[in-house]
């Protein structure tokens, strides 16, 4: 699954891209085809940083207020990856860059990739110094939850494993050394 995603963003991606831009060439002239991509790049950038520094005035804030700013980090990485995307030159990335930009979609975003990240890893919050829980994503304790089995202040994080059952390596062959790092206890020396 990894091996087919990776060959979609770095081959087929780029094909689309410069077949795209070839065809804009053709419909229009060079010049402003070029235009185009330099003025979605400096426009994105622009937005992405305005909403960067208004994202980042949040989380200051939430942080301040003594809660955790989930949400507000979360919508800081779609920003960043956008701002990132429109930097580079493409039709299909700039629209995908752009749409990162819109609040609502981010919430989109934000609500699909958490539910997939929930599916795959635990997440347990401990005391966290009264910060409470992680509002905006399923799963989140509820606000005011202190409690953790292994103490306060504690954020476990378990990830589950969905991936084919591994087995133990094979035993070293006969003659050569075996190495045994499980924990033993120890006798205290004598000399102690």
């Amino acid at each position: 699954m990894v091996l087919i995603v990776l060959f979609l963003l770095f081959v087929v991606l780029p094909l689309a891209e410069l077949a795209l831009l070839l065809q804009i060439g053709q419909a229009i002239d060079w010049p402003a085809t070029i235009g185009i991509v330099v003025l979605t790049g400096i426009v994105g950038s622009g937005l992405a940083r305005w909403q960067g520094t208004k994202v980042l005035r949040e989380i200051q804030t939430q942080l301040a207020a003594g809660k955790l700013p989930g949400r507000a980090l979360f919508d800081g990485a779609l920003i960043l990856f956008a701002g990132a995307v429109l930097i580079t030159p493409g039709v299909i990335t700039d629209a995908c860059g752009f749409l990162l930009l819109l609040p609502p979609f981010r919430g989109l975003m934000a609500r699909v990739l958490s539910g997939w990240a929930s599916k795959r890893v635990n997440v347990s919050l401990g005391g966290l110094g009264g910060l409470g829980g992680v509002a905006g994503f399923p799963g989140a304790p509820p606000e005011g939850h202190t409690h953790h089995p292994m103490g306060d202040d504690v954020i476990d994080v378990t990830p589950r494993y969905s991936g084919p059952v591994r087995e133990a390596p094979e035993p070293a062959p006969p003659g050569l050394p075996y190495l045994d790092v499980t924990s033993k206890p120890v006798a205290p020396d004598a000399g102690d």
